[in-house]
C-alpha cells in the first residue's frame, strides 16, 4: 500500500512478493528511490517467454545481486551478492537506483551516478518488463519505493 506518499511492501510470513507490468519500448531508463528496512528489495527489469523474471536486489547493509527467478520459483544468482560502497549500508536509508538498457546488448545498473554492474541481455525471447519486488528468506521484510520513473531511450 501507500504510506506517507511512498509505495510500501511488507512481508509477514511469505518469502517474496512482487508485481510486474510490460515496458512498451526496447531501450529504456528506469529509476526509483528505494529504502530497504529488512530483506532484499528492488526492481524487476526483464522477463523471458517461459515466465522467468530478472530482478535487481539491494539489502539494508549495502549489498546487491541480480537474480533470475523461474516461473517455478527457483532462484539462480546471475550476479552474486556483493557489497558496494555506492549503496547506503544502513537499514531504511534511501538509495536512488537507475537501470538503463541503451541498445548495446547490456543493461547498466547505477546507484545515484555511480555504476554498479552491467548485465548482458540473455539470448532468446526476452521482453522488457518492470516491477517491484521484496524478498526475505525468513519471511519478514519491509521496503519503500518512491519516484518511480520510466523513460524511453533513443
Amino acid at each position: 500500500g501507500v504510506v506517507d506518499g511512498r509505495y510500501r511492501m511488507q512481508l509477514n510470513g511469505r518469502t517474496s512478493v512482487s508485481f510486474t507490468g510490460p515496458l512498451p519500448f526496447e531501450h529504456y531508463r528506469l529509476s526509483v528511490d528505494l529504502a530497504v528496512h529488512q530483506g532484499g528489495a528492488g526492481v524487476i527489469f526483464l522477463a523471458e517467454e517461459s515466465g522467468s523474471i530478472y530482478r535487481f536486489l539491494v539489502t539494508p547493509d549495502g549489498a546487491l545481486a541480480i537474480e533470475r527467478q523461474a516461473a517455478t520459483g527457483e532462484v539462480v544468482q546471475v550476479v552474486p551478492w556483493s557489497a558496494s560502497p555506492a549503496l547506503a549500508a544502513t537499514p531504511g536509508v534511501e538509495n536512488h537506483i537507475r537501470i538503463e538498457r541503451p541498445g548495446d546488448g547490456l543493461i547498466h545498473f547505477f546507484a545515484d551516478e555511480t555504476p554498479l554492474v552491467r548485465f548482458a541481455v540473455p539470448p532468446g525471447m526476452v521482453q522488457n518488463r518492470y516491477g517491484l519486488v521484496l524478498t526475505a528468506r525468513q519471511g519478514q521484510g519491509l521496503a519503500t519505493f518512491d519516484n518511480l520513473r520510466i523513460e524511453r531511450l533513443p
